[in-house]
């Protein structure tokens, strides 16, 4: 270092300073992978939750070691899960039980919570009953068509649970 300038710098690859890793303290176990490559500072996440990590610099002869802890948080991710079709028509005549009305994962987007199936809006009374777990549909066969032929519309709605990485649809 040239002491008579404003400016000191030193490559620190040269001070032989290693910073090394590791996790103190997790919210909850398996957030970061536990073998990680503690020289680059890498990790790999694999959960949502907090996690708090200690880097530590040793000391030589040119500089004190020293230590910093950081907490990382990682959110939960949202989940994707969508109706292969916008709309589904149903005859009445032919039609009790419709099984139609499953769900698609996107994958990689999508965490270990159950599906559920509910009806949000039938007007007419065209569902007698719909299975939360499976998403089948008993039509009922009194609903009455209007002059079109059709008996009513309903919208169905499916959720998934969150999970510990991932949130409720």
């Amino acid at each position: 270092c040239d002491w008579s300038s404003d400016v000191c710098s030193s490559d620190l690859q040269e001070q032989d300073l290693v910073i090394s890793y590791e996790i103190v303290e997790q919210s909850r176990e398996g957030i970061l992978k536990e073998d990680f490559e503690n020289k680059a500072g890498q990790f790999v996440v694999q959960g949502a939750g907090t996690v708090k990590v200690r880097a530590t610099v040793n000391e030589n002869d040119h500089y004190l070691g020293t230590s910093e802890e950081y907490v990382l948080t990682i959110n939960k991710a949202v989940q994707e899960i969508k109706f292969p079709q916008e709309s589904y028509e149903i005859i009445l005549d032919v039609e009790q039980e419709y099984d139609g009305l499953k769900v698609e994962e996107q994958d990689g987007k999508s965490g270990s919570g159950t599906i559920t199936y509910s009806v949000l809006s039938d007007p007419k009374g065209v569902v007698s009953s719909i299975d939360p777990e499976t998403g089948k549909v008993k039509v009922n066969l009194d609903a009455v068509p209007d002059s079109n032929g059709i008996a009513g519309q309903v919208i169905v709605e499916a959720t998934k649970e969150g999970d510990d990485n991932y949130l409720s649809t």
